[in-house]
């Protein structure tokens, strides 16, 4: 599979191939044209990235509207080549608006805008980044760039060579300067892994999905203005985990050969305070911390980093090497320490529930293996859209079409997915693949791939399958392969497992959640007991509820943690659940219970019968996923 991206400035005199001193004409040698850079890259016998580029990013200057240039020629010519070359090469077009091509700014401004876009549109996959194309000034800013830390890796910086200067060289080689800055340091020492989901989360005003954050964010930096300490208060789930994660990224670097490091200088303030306090400096902030009497270090301000405006203000910064890590040290996040190591213990054990669903998954992984490989792969030549909206597979064994036929019709809700290669999985026949579902290089499924139900064929001709609904509009690679899809497997299967790892290490929301399905005693938290019935509830219910219903509403109220109301079909549980969620919005006015209600189901129906009933009430709602999902979510606004 070809999984690099080539990102290249268009060379005006040289590419497609090089041109004379007139620069309207090709340079000839022995009757051919000299290839230019971009073509050497992709296509020379000596370039070790032939038939490894998938898709071209060009940057090149755009021409006034209606008017052909040197430029947008040269632009046209490269692309009319290279599809001519490689049909599948997949090119897309960056016009740049500047005029001066040897401005530095100009080309800086544009490139700091693009290429991060680039980065995230090609996520995990390596940028090869082609610096002789284009003027000095593009190729100096495009090297500075790289070699100070703007783009994120994988990328690595290339320079081509003509032949007449190889002198032994390959046609491409790699470019390193090996700039040192702090941010490429950074970058270097951050950690490839998180421990929880939660602490990999960015703590960007830019991805807050809720207004009660934005407004917290707003008010802790209105506060951070000012010269007194900060406590920030919050309930299971409102993000302290959240903030440490953020703390850690910005402020300790981590060395694999020397542990971690911190930037620290003296207070800006010593004298406000006697408890040796100091400043530890971070990415665009700094924070204030002090000891306590506990002999803790305790965070105690945070500002935005920025230049002392006197001398007395600017105080020397020296690294620290040390143990350093930013926790959560309420009573809350010490439970969270020590659910996690009971929670070591009970997993090890004979009957752990936990334990019995990290088996049953990995069974599961490979019950989903072996059905894929039982069909293997069908390599075919053609395909064609029929006028039904399905589309026809020319098969190239037919021997092998006819097995798999014979698979298919006594199979039921078959996908299959089209790529130009088979992945990884079914490649290796030996079960070690089947540790994980997310191999590198071919596991995950492209998000343009093709994938479609099995609806006929004939027998060692060809194999029809109709695209799912929401992916009618892609087309397969021609040719490719055909096989079983995973993709569905392997996401539930993945989501499955790190929820399990997150709650077997008590990093979930509910810490104790894993002690709970052990079935071990959790401490609970002390509050106010609410009472099950109120007006609204009784509306609900369009009179008195039941005994069992005040019971279950009661307890689902005032449980500390979870609450299961069973009863077979027709004892108004709907119902109920329609009132809980009205009593929790009465409550939510009063701050204790105030937040949203998630309300998920396996099946549709059971969310539409229960959202049905709440559209009685004045309470603001929203579907999270359509109808046409396997599951469904309803979301509810409790405050």
């Amino acid at each position: 599979m070809r999984r690099r991206v080539l990102i290249s400035w268009v060379a005006v005199n040289n590419d497609p191939f090089e041109r004379d001193r007139t620069g309207s004409a090709f340079r000839l040698v022995e009757g051919c044209p000299v290839t230019g850079p971009t073509l050497t890259l992709l296509f020379d016998a000596d370039s070790p990235y032939v038939g490894s580029i998938g898709d071209l990013v060009l940057f090149h200057s755009q021409p006034p509207e209606g008017q052909e240039t040197r430029q947008s020629r040269a632009f046209q010519q490269t692309v009319e080549e290279l599809r001519l070359r490689d049909p599948g090469l997949r090119i897309h077009s960056e016009p740049w608006a500047g005029d001066d091509p040897t401005d530095h700014v100009q080309l800086f401004d544009f490139l700091r805008e693009k290429l991060p876009a680039i980065r995230r549109k090609f996520a995990d996959r390596e940028l090869i980044l082609h610096v002789s194309p284009g003027t000095p000034s593009m190729q100096t800013v495009l090297v500075l760039m790289g070699e100070t830390g703007f783009i994120d890796p994988p990328f690595v910086l290339v320079k081509s060579y003509r032949k007449e200067e190889r002198n032994g060289r390959p046609a491409v080689v790699p470019v390193q300067l090996g700039i040192d800055s702090y941010y490429k340091a950074y970058r270097a020492a951050r950690p490839s892994e998180v421990s929880s989901e939660d602490a990999s989360v960015v703590w960007d005003p830019a991805r807050f999905k809720s207004s009660r954050m934005r407004e917290i964010f707003d008010e802790a930096r209105r506060f951070a203005q000012l010269n007194v300490p900060v406590l920030l208060l919050g309930e299971r789930g409102t993000g302290k985990t959240t903030l440490a994660g953020w703390l850690n990224e910005r402020f300790v670097l981590i060395d694999q050969y020397s542990g971690s490091k911190v930037f620290i200088s003296g207070s800006p303030t010593p004298e406000s305070d006697h408890r040796r306090p100091f400043r530890m400096h971070g990415k665009g902030y700094a924070i204030d911390v002090q000891k306590t009497p506990e002999d803790k270090l305790l965070l105690t301000r945070l500002v935005e980093a920025r230049r002392g405006a006197s001398a007395e203000e600017r105080r020397p910064i020296v690294p620290v090497q040390g143990n350093v890590r930013f926790c959560d040290s309420t009573i809350a996040g010490a439970f969270r320490g020590a659910a996690r190591s009971q929670l070591d213990q009970l997993v090890e054990q004979a009957g752990s529930y936990l334990n019995v669903w990290r088996e049953y998954n990995k069974l599961e992984r490979d019950s989903v293996f072996r059905r894929a490989r039982t069909l293997g792969w069908l390599s075919y030549s053609e395909a064609k859209r029929q006028a039904d909206g399905r589309w026809r597979f020319r098969i190239q064994d037919s021997k092998q079409l006819d097995t798999a036929l014979n698979l298919l019709r006594g199979a039921e809700d078959v996908e299959l997915e089209a790529a130009s290669q088979p992945p990884r999985e079914l490649q290796d026949s030996s079960d070690s693949s089947s540790s994980g579902l997310a191999t590198e290089g071919g596991a995950t499924r492209s998000p343009r791939a093709f994938v479609g139900s099995f609806v006929g064929g004939d027998s060692g001709r060809y194999l029809d399958v109709l695209p799912t609904g929401d992916l009618d509009d892609r087309e397969p690679p021609i040719p490719g392969v055909l096989f079983m899809s995973m993709s569905g497997d392997r996401r539930r299967l993945e989501r499955r497992e790190r929820a399990q790892a997150s709650i077997a290490l008590a990093e979930c929301p509910m810490p104790q959640l894993g002690l709970l399905l052990e079935g071990s005693a959790v401490p609970e938290r002390r509050r106010k007991t609410e009472t099950a019935l109120s007006a609204v509830v009784r509306e609900v219910f369009g009179g008195d509820p039941t005994p069992r219903q005040i019971e279950a509403i009661r307890v689902a109220l005032n449980t500390p943690d979870i609450a299961l109301i069973q009863g077979p079909p027709g004892t108004g549980k709907t119902k109920t659940i329609a009132a809980l969620q009205a009593r929790l919005a009465e409550l939510g006015e009063d701050g204790d219970l105030a937040g949203q209600t998630l309300l998920t189901s396996y099946q549709h129906d059971a969310v539409e019968n229960a959202a049905a009933i709440r559209r009685l009430l004045p309470i603001p709602w929203w579907r999270n996923s359509p109808p046409t999902h396997h599951g469904s979510r309803c979301l509810v606004r409790t405050s």
